[in-house]
C-alpha cells in the first residue's frame, strides 16, 4: 500500500543555533473541517479520561460531544490524570463519539489522579518521536530511557521524570526558538535539522492545521537542541527524505482507531513513517530519523 505524498516546494530555512527549520508548501488544500485538541477542549465540547476501573497507561478516552471531528496529533503531550502521556500516533474523532486513544506515559514517576480530566501540552521533541513509531515490545522503556537521559544531559531535575517538567525548564530556550522560527505563511509541512542531519518531517493537509501547531512543535524541539552547531542541513538534504517517503512501502495498521485510516512505513534508510489517511487524503504524515 502506498500513501500519497503531496507535492512540496522546499522554502528558505530558518536558523536558531544548531536548528534549522525548513517551510514545506503543498500545491494543494484539504476542505475537511476538524478541531485539534486543544480547541475543542477549550470550546467545552471535548473531554479525555482515563479509562474506568483499567490500570493500564497505553489508552485514554475522548469524549467527544460535538458536531466536529477533532484532531490528535501524533507526539502531542495529554497533561493530566494519572500520569502525563503523549499520543502514539495520530487520530481523528469522529463527532458525538467516544474513542480510545492510544497513548505512551511520560511521566513514570506518578501513578495517582492529579486531575481527572486532560489538557493538551507542548509536542514530543524528534527523538521521542522516533521512539513513538517503533512498534517493538519495549517501546515504553525506550521512551523512558530516552526522556530520562536528555534530563541528565540538560541538567533538569523532576521528581516524577515528566516531559513536562522538562519543557518547563527549557522555557527561556524554547521561547528562543519560538521567535527565532516563525511560522511562514501558507506552509502546511516543517522539516527539523540538528545539524546537518534531518530529525523530522511533518506535512498537514492544510496550512491552518500547521499554524496552529507550529509554536507547540517548535517548543518541543528545545529537549533535543542540545548544543550549536557549524554543521547545516541543506534543501538537497530535505528533498533526499521526501524522495524516500515517496518510495516508502507502507502497512495498514489495524484495527482502525477513529476515523479514516492510519498507515506505518520504513525506509532503508531508517526513516520511520506514519500517516493518516482519510478519503485518499493524508491529514498528517509524520517522520522520524535519529537525532
Amino acid at each position: 500500500m502506498c500513501v500519497e505524498i503531496p507535492d512540496v516546494r522546499i522554502g528558505e530555512p530558518q536558523v536558531c543555533g544548531g536548528v534549522s527549520v525548513f517551510p514545506l508548501f503543498a500545491e494543494r488544500s484539504s476542505s475537511l473541517d476538524y478541531l485539534l485538541f486543544d480547541e475543542a477542549t477549550a470550546a467545552g465540547t471535548l473531554a479525555v479520561r482515563e479509562v474506568p476501573d483499567d490500570s493500564r497507561i497505553n489508552r485514554l478516552l475522548a469524549d467527544n460531544g460535538g458536531d466536529k471531528p477533532v484532531l490528535f496529533v501524533e507526539g502531542e503531550e495529554v497533561l493530566g490524570g494519572k500520569q502525563h502521556r503523549v499520543l502514539v500516533s495520530s487520530v481523528l474523532v469522529s463527532g458525538k463519539s467516544t474513542t480510545r486513544l492510544p497513548v505512551a506515559c511520560v511521566e513514570p514517576g506518578r501513578w495517582d489522579c492529579d486531575a481527572r480530566e486532560f489538557t493538551s501540552g507542548s509536542c514530543s521533541p524528534p527523538s521521542l518521536r522516533l521512539v513513538l513509531k517503533d512498534e517493538g515490545d519495549y517501546r515504553q522503556y525506550r521512551l523512558w530511557t530516552t526522556l530520562r537521559e536528555r534530563h541528565r544531559r540538560l541538567g533538569i531535575r523532576s521528581p516524577t521524570g515528566s516531559m513536562s517538567d522538562g519543557t518547563d525548564a527549557l522555557r527561556e530556550a524554547a521561547e528562543d526558538l519560538r521567535r527565532n522560527l516563525p511560522y511562514a505563511d501558507g506552509a502546511s509541512g516543517i522539516a527539523v535539522a540538528l545539524g546537518g542531519k534531518i530529525v523530522g518531517i511533518d506535512i498537514f493537509d492544510k496550512p491552518s492545521t500547521l499554524a496552529k501547531l507550529w509554536d507547540r512543535l517548535v517548543q518541543g524541539i528545545a529537549l533535543d537542541a542540545l548544543a550549536d552547531s557549524k554543521c547545516r542541513a541543506s534543501e538537497s538534504d530535505v528533498a533526499v527524505k521526501l524522495y524516500a517517503l515517496r518510495n516508502m512501502q507502507w502497512r495498514q495498521v489495524e484495527p482502525v482507531v477513529g476515523l479514516g485510516e492510519s498507515y506505518r512505513g520504513r525506509a532503508d534508510d531508517d526513516i520511520l513513517a506514519t500517516a493518516l489517511v482519510m478519503d485518499g487524503t493524508s491529514i498528517h504524515l509524520g517522520a522520524s530519523m535519529s537525532t
